[in-house]
């Protein structure tokens, strides 16, 4: 399958950085066949690998366009959703749009590792 991985990698945090790593190997145990792409704000942070792409995601609609390559949108990394940030509120409210356009193309969704509180 082909994973598009979206969360706070590539930020020069290793907490999140660890758990893409993590989400990596994991996946491909479980897929050999898996191919992944990173979306990052600063994709020069995460070095590409066999199977992994880094691609740009300040572009506007990036993840939709990258959607319609892939099979999977894995969402993950730390604690993204706090108690009273306006910050967190547009970021759930993001990953809602996203959501519902990948149901809308048959997509499957995957959420991990995401702290809330």
């Amino acid at each position: 399958m082909r994973y598009l991985l979206g969360g706070y990698y590539g930020m020069r945090n290793a907490g999140d950085d660890v758990l893409l790593y993590v989400t990596l190997g994991e996946v491909a145990r479980v897929d050999p066949e898996a191919s992944f792409t990173v979306i990052s704000e600063l994709p020069e942070a995460i070095p590409a690998g066999t199977r992994v792409t880094i691609t740009p995601g300040s572009r506007r609609f990036e993840t939709v366009r990258q959607l319609m390559a892939h099979d999977v949108w894995l969402f993950g990394g730390g604690g993204l959703l706090q108690d009273g940030a306006e910050r967190s509120r547009q970021y759930l409210h993001r990953l809602d749009q996203i959501a519902r356009v990948a149901k809308l193309m048959r997509r499957k969704i995957l959420m991990l590792g995401i702290g809330i509180g």
